[in-house]
Parts: C-alpha cells; sequence; structure tokens
C-alpha cells in the first residue's frame, strides 16, 4: 500500500463501510490524515449508498434512535442502538424529534421543549453541538407552527439550518411567515422576512403515529409541499429554498396528483431517488404513481416512475426512502414497515425491522467533525478563518 499513488488509497478507503473506515484511521499517520479530511469525508458521503436511521415512535422507546447497516444482499442487518444521552439534561417527557439528515450529521431537538434547543449531532463520533436560539419577531404573540430544514451549502463549503416560523401577531388574527437561516459556526441566526411564499404548509398528526411531510433535501434545495389556496380550485406546490442564494421558488406537482382524493395531502409524500427529487401519490387509495424531477433548459418537469397496486402499500400512506443497489426502489408506508419494490418484475417484499413503529431516515454514516463544521478547533476555540460573505 506504500507504493501505491495517494489518489488510489484515498479511492479505496472511500469505498470502506463506516466500521472498517474507523479502525483505518489507527494503521498509520497518512491514512488517519485521509480519513480526518473533510473534504474525503464529504466526498464520500456524496458516493456511499445510505444505510437507514430508525427513530422509533412508541412511548415505550420515543427517546430511542437506532443505525441500521444494510449488507450486500440488502437486508436490514440488526438495528444498533445509539446513545441520545446528551438530551439527558432535557426533561425526558419530551420526545427527540429529528429535524433533518445530511452528510452524516443529525439535526435534533426536542418535539413539545419551549426553549426548543436544537443540536448538531454525529451519531457515529458522538461528537455534538448545541445551536444558539432564534430570535422570536418583536410582535409574535404566539408560535402556530415551525417546519424546519437542514442541508449543505456546496457554494458556502457550509451546513445551513433553516426554519419556517408561523405566528399569529399581537393585535391580528392573521397568521404571518418568517424564514430564518443559521450557517454552522455564525453567532446569531439571519431573518429574512417577507421572503415565504403566500401558500399554505400543512402538516398531518395521526393517532399514534408521526407522520412526517416535513422537508427533503436534494440538489441543494431544501423542498416543502405546500397548497395554492389564492384560487377557488386550490392546487398543489412544491416549494424549494436553495441554500446558496437563500431564495424560495416555487414549480407545480404533476398535473394528475390527487385528483381522486377529497384530501391528498395525506397521501403525498416526498423523497430522493437517484439524486432526483421523487413524489409518491396514493390518494386513489388503490394504487401508488411515483414521480421523480428532471431539468430541461433550466425547467423542473415530472416523469412518472412507475404505477403499482399492491395490498402491501394501497390505502395508505407511502413515503420513498432510496433506491437500493439491487435496483429496488425501499418504502415505507403508514403503519411503519419498510417494503422494497422490483421495477422489473413489479413485485414486492416485506423488509422486517423488529422495532415495532419507526420511522426511517436515509443516513450516510461519515466521521465529519462537528466541532470542525461549526469553525471550532479541538478544544471549543474559534478558528481564525477568512470570513465568508452570507447572502443578504
Amino acid at each position: 500500500m506504500d507504493r501505491l499513488p495517494c489518489e488510489i488509497v484515498t479511492d479505496i478507503l472511500s469505498r470502506l463501510p463506516i466500521k472498517p473506515l474507523v479502525h483505518s484511521r489507527c494503521v498509520c499517520k497518512t491514512w488517519c490524515t485521509i480519513i480526518s479530511d473533510p473534504s474525503f469525508q464529504l466526498n464520500r458521503a456524496a458516493n456511499t449508498d445510505p444505510d437507514l436511521i430508525l427513530h422509533c415512535k412508541p412511548l415505550c422507546q420515543r427517546n430511542k434512535i437506532f443505525f441500521a447497516e444494510k449488507n450486500h444482499q440488502t437486508i436490514i442487518l440488526k438495528p444498533k442502538i445509539i446513545d441520545v444521552s446528551l438530551f439527558d439534561s432535557m426533561s425526558l417527557s419530551y420526545e427527540i424529534n429529528i429535524m433533518g439528515s445530511c452528510n452524516g450529521l443529525l439535526c435534533l431537538s426536542k418535539r413539545g421543549n419551549k426553549r426548543r434547543n436544537i443540536n448538531i449531532f454525529n451519531p457515529i463520533t458522538g461528537e455534538h453541538q448545541q445551536l444558539p436560539h432564534c430570535t422570536l419577531p418583536n410582535n409574535c404573540k404566539r408560535i402556530t407552527k415551525y417546519m424546519s430544514g437542514f442541508g449543505y451549502d456546496v457554494s458556502m463549503q457550509q451546513f445551513k439550518m433553516v426554519l419556517l416560523l408561523f405566528y399569529r401577531p399581537f393585535k391580528s388574527i392573521n397568521v404571518q411567515k418568517e424564514v430564518q437561516v443559521y450557517t454552522l459556526g455564525s453567532k446569531d441566526w439571519r431573518r429574512k422576512i417577507g421572503n415565504v411564499p403566500n401558500l399554505s404548509f400543512p402538516n398531518y398528526y395521526f393517532p399514534k403515529y408521526y407522520v412526517h411531510v416535513s422537508f427533503v433535501f436534494a440538489n441543494g434545495s431544501l423542498h416543502w409541499i405546500a397548497i395554492d389556496n389564492t384560487s377557488s380550485n386550490p392546487k398543489s406546490r412544491i416549494v424549494s429554498f436553495h441554500l446558496g442564494v437563500e431564495e424560495f421558488t416555487v414549480f407545480p406537482t404533476p398535473d394528475s396528483i390527487g385528483q381522486n382524493s377529497d384530501d391528498p395531502l395525506k397521501y403525498w409524500a416526498l423523497g430522493v431517488l437517484d439524486d432526483r427529487l421523487s413524489l409518491l401519490d396514493s390518494s386513489s387509495r388503490q394504487y401508488v404513481d411515483a414521480w421523480v424531477t428532471k431539468d430541461c433548459d433550466g425547467k423542473t418537469s415530472w416523469n412518472k416512475l412507475f404505477s403499482v397496486r399492491d395490498p402491501l402499500v394501497s390505502h395508505r400512506l407511502v413515503r420513498p426512502i432510496q433506491v437500493l443497489k439491487n435496483g429496488e426502489i425501499l418504502l415505507t408506508r403508514a403503519f411503519p414497515c419498510l417494503v422494497a419494490y422490483n421495477t422489473n418484475s413489479k413485485e414486492f417484499r416485506l423488509i422486517e425491522v423488529p422495532l415495532g413503529s419507526f420511522e426511517p431516515i436515509p443516513f450516510v454514516a461519515t466521521l465529519i467533525s462537528v466541532i470542525s463544521a461549526f469553525g471550532m478547533n479541538s478544544d471549543g476555540e474559534k478558528l481564525s478563518c477568512r470570513k465568508r460573505k452570507q447572502p443578504s
């Protein structure tokens, strides 16, 4: 190995699963330097087939998060519990909420905690760092809802956290909207007033199960499903927030979506399949339509990936998780279970996970340092670096 060019050694190391990669740091100083390089970890994350984070929902396990690796046969291995004792300082009556996942980092908070403490956490290294509290608008009487997003700005090479705040002002019954952006390592949140599209952003909570219909991060942007209520015929829309320019764009969903349901949003779900934004529509309650985006001359359009009718997925909210190495598409349904769909044979197979109710989240395990992502050294001191200009 000593005689191999550094590029080849780097390529070999980037293909290792996370556990052998951790052990490889102890082989020699050269390997440790390569593996510890943030650029190596980010490149590996971009080219590695994701594993899964399993977020348990039952009352008896609501503060438990598991890491589940997949082997070459795409069968989920025995999930390993992640130590989240860093939250023990908060009341255990609060449920841990995963607000986002990107490049091996999780964004965690406690649902029901009025202070809304937000932590960035690497479950592999155990490193974590709390974000400063966002500043509420001066005229805010009550927060009615907030939606979140977490992603990586490639142009700035920085992680960013986004909050969409919906609040009721004093002496008004009209709900106001505001977006706040936090760049990891900066001092404060940045408020972007008047920048949120005038659309409805619904969330749905079903008895016993929380259905995640918040953001998806793909191609440098955060995406949400929204409804345009400005006409007598409400239309569904995809709202995107680009982390580089920090601006919103809006584009339509497929024309045929939701035509057979009186409340179709309960049956729509966003995901990422082969690095493309995807949308599953099960509103007909008889079959499931899967769509993926394509860009042509700067315009976004939709291609139907498949349409299936099967007892495993019919009559349920179905969410796309990822494309497996063997070409199968991993899906999850509202009564939590994992299902793999083979687009060639048109067959489903049920993947058993012994955890009861859970939410699966695609996750690439990395050794990215949370401390360095915040621009600090190992002693918690701020690193001196050239300040990057933030979008206004």
